[in-house]
């Protein structure tokens, strides 16, 4: 009846701590994974204080076991003391006899004493080995219940910590869907606005280029106006000089000359443009380039995010 009160308080702790866990589970938030991890780590340390109160509970049994077994050879040894005195004083009684009776000459009693003494000698060895069966049963018997009881209590905390993984990794999974979906829209909603913003850079580059190249080709029509305005004067006044005497060579030779210098003034002219025209489109192409980088690499950091 002693050993049965520490099992019986062992049940009530593993009831208890039972009873705990599942209202933590049901009292936990559904919408935060990392209170649910911190509630799982607690309830893996209250499993291992629980475990570490099994291992005290079991070496104060063991420890209970002890005693009653030391009571117990303790009792029994009070019982067969008697037996043995009482033996040790037939002995002596039966020495006496036996003196007395080998003094008479009555030899047939001596056996009847040796055979008692030997029937004694038995009844007390099987008593003693009695003793000793009940005693190793009785150990059997509670190691047994221990073993079970630390099993039962295992397979419980098993049970519980499964159920909590599998509530966790619901929680988790879900919360990890929620997390993608707005990662998903804020990445839509900063290509659409990159898209947008590269649009008005590639027009505003390319309005800005267009109007580089008008100005660049304006100045260079002005330029070409003026030097053969001055050309124009220049031989003018050549012409004028040697009208008289050479009006045909003359005019020959100035159509000539403003021929090649309108082609080579056409030449400079569609060398400009063409190099302006290199360069817008060099501008153009690069500002895209860049521009798609910038938009490679910012989706790149929101992935990584």
């Amino acid at each position: 009846a002693q050993a049965d009160i520490p099992v019986a308080s062992s049940n009530v702790i593993e009831d208890k701590t039972l009873a705990d866990a599942e209202t933590k589970r049901a009292n936990e938030p559904k919408s935060c994974p990392q209170q649910a991890v911190a509630n799982l780590e607690m309830k893996l340390c209250n499993a291992e204080e629980e475990k570490f109160k099994i291992k005290k509970e079991l070496e104060y049994l063991l420890e209970k076991h002890s005693v009653l077994e030391m009571d117990f050879l303790k009792e029994k040894k009070e019982k067969v003391l008697p037996h043995q005195d009482h033996y040790k004083s037939l002995q002596e009684k039966h020495k006496q006899d036996l003196e007395d009776m080998r003094k008479a000459g009555h030899e047939a009693l001596t056996i009847i004493v040796e055979e008692f003494k030997a029937l004694l000698q038995s009844t007390v060895q099987q008593q003693e080995a009695a003793i000793e069966k009940q005693y190793i049963l009785a150990i059997e018997k509670h190691s047994h219940k221990c073993e079970e009881l630390l099993d039962a209590q295992h397979q419980r905390l098993l049970d519980i910590l499964e159920a909590e993984k599998e509530v966790l990794s619901e929680k988790i999974e879900e919360a990890l869907m929620q997390q993608s979906q707005k990662h998903q829209e804020v990445l839509d909603k900063c290509l659409d606005e990159e898209r947008q913003r590269s649009k008005e850079a590639l027009a505003a580059a390319a309005k800005a280029e267009k109007e580089v190249v008008q100005e660049a080709v304006l100045k260079a029509v002005e330029e070409e106006r003026r030097n053969m305005e001055k050309i124009h004067a220049e031989e003018r006044k050549l012409w004028e000089a040697e009208c008289d005497s050479h009006k045909e060579k003359i005019a020959q030779a100035v159509s000539e000359a403003m021929q090649e210098q309108r082609k080579q003034n056409e030449e400079i002219v569609k060398e400009a443009l063409m190099e302006e025209q290199k360069r817008s489109e060099k501008a153009i192409e690069e500002a895209v380039k860049r521009t798609r980088e910038e938009l490679m690499e910012y989706i790149k950091e929101q992935k990584r995010v």
